[in-house]
């Protein structure tokens, strides 16, 4: 995530939250710009990464080098 610049949708919420609160950011924007691309993002890369270590687990047991 750092090395792309991406943020972590719990850790960004905070500070959305904190801009959204003092009216400096639209509710469409928060869920269009931020809350909705980030949730997606984070679903999709740990679920990229989650896949890869468990494969790396069971490559053996199923006859893998």
């Amino acid at each position: 995530m750092a090395l792309g610049g991406f943020t972590h949708v719990i850790v960004g919420s905070s500070e959305a939250a904190y801009w959204l609160y003092k009216n400096n950011l639209s509710f469409s924007d928060y869920f269009f710009t931020f809350l909705f691309p980030t949730t997606f993002g984070n679903i999709l890369g740990g679920t990229g990464v989650f896949t890869l270590l468990i494969y790396g687990q069971v490559n053996e047991e199923l006859g893998g080098e």
